[in-house]
């Protein structure tokens, strides 16, 4: 690992000495993240900036310790300053990466219904924390639509971070909420769309994309059923393999589906790994060969389709108004393999 460091005076839009002091230190690293910049001395008033950015990263000081609660990014320059005294820049390089890719999209359908409530983007390589949104557009034609998503933060990483969440305007999906009777549906029936994200979007090594990603997509009308499970299909493997068993679903689902739902014999959960082919379709890959038996596919009963409605109610619903639903944890349906 390198840690590239730079002898010139920070410019912000702040007072600065002018002058540069050096200072000893050195990089935390914990998988391959830059945790912490350890001193070999203390400093007053320890400040660490982004170049170019007036406001201090937030982080926990100690007499000779600084610790960001998001670890530094690769490639990104940082300056160092004792109250307002420039006294030296660092820029974390781990090495040569790869540049990230975006390798799915979910949903993967280009036919996607109006009241569509969350993307899913699943990357090469963990990703940059707290920038996505200044480099994700949702375009209608050329233009681009305005509080398209909720800015969430923590944005919605996996403990990986490679998979985001991305979650369009539940208020403006919503017909009896005020954002949706001011604003309207973000996406309308008919009309054709654009998911960019910008290539300048970058990896925690510091990577940029390695291309651009545009997801074009048309809208239809509203999805107003929620999944059932009595339709649930199954193409069944055959007995002492270990072919994947695929389900179909009556609709396409969420891909989160894919992580709340298991596969039991009698009593006894079988291990295996779950894909999502297709939005409406499941496979099951089994860690053993299949045995004769009655099994048991279960699924959370929030398990959603694409626009939020789980096996037991609609999204779309005054809950106040509403007969109440059975609260069932799980919803469930049998398949034999002879």
């Amino acid at each position: 690992m390198v840690i590239r460091k730079s002898f010139f005076i920070c410019f912000l839009s702040v007072t600065l000495s002018m002058f540069s002091q050096e200072a000893d230190f050195s990089l935390v690293w914990e998988n391959e993240l830059a945790t912490a910049l350890r001193l070999s001395e203390g400093i007053t008033d320890l400040k660490v900036k982004l170049l170019g950015v007036e406001q201090s990263i937030a982080g926990r000081t100690t007499n000779d310790m600084f610790t960001p609660f998001v670890p530094f990014t690769n490639g990104l320059t940082y300056c160092v300053f004792s109250g307002s005294d420039s006294l030296f820049s660092f820029t974390p390089d781990i090495g040569e990466f790869d540049s990230p890719t975006v390798d799915h999209v979910f949903p993967l359908s280009g036919e996607l219904p109006e009241n569509l409530l969350k993307f899913y983007l699943v990357f090469s390589q963990p990703m940059e924390v707290g920038k996505v949104y200044d480099h994700l557009h949702l375009f209608q034609d050329e233009e681009e639509l305005e509080r398209a998503f909720i800015r969430l933060s923590p944005e919605l990483w996996d403990e990986t971070g490679q998979q985001l969440t991305v979650w369009i305007e539940p208020g403006r999906i919503k017909r009896d909420l005020g954002p949706n009777k001011r604003l309207g549906p973000v996406l309308e029936a008919g009309k054709t769309y654009r998911l960019v994200l910008d290539e300048e979007f970058r990896s925690r090594s510091g990577k940029a994309l390695e291309s651009k990603l545009e997801k074009r997509f048309v809208v239809a009308e509203r999805d107003e059923e929620i999944p059932k499970i009595e339709s649930v299909k199954f193409k069944i493997p055959k007995k002492h393999t270990n072919i994947p068993l695929t389900v179909f679903f009556d609709e396409p689902m969420d891909y989160a589906t894919s992580t709340m739902v298991s596969i039991h014999l009698d009593e006894e959960r079988i291990p295996g790994k779950w894909n999502m082919p297709r939005d409406d379709v499941l496979t099951f890959w089994p860690d053993n060969n299949w045995e004769r038996g009655y099994y048991r596919l279960e699924i959370n009963s929030d398990s959603e389709d694409l626009a939020g409605n789980n096996f037991i109610r609609l999204f779309d619903v005054d809950l106040t108004k509403s007969k109440e639903s059975p609260e069932l944890e799980k919803v469930s349906a049998k398949f034999e393999i002879k």
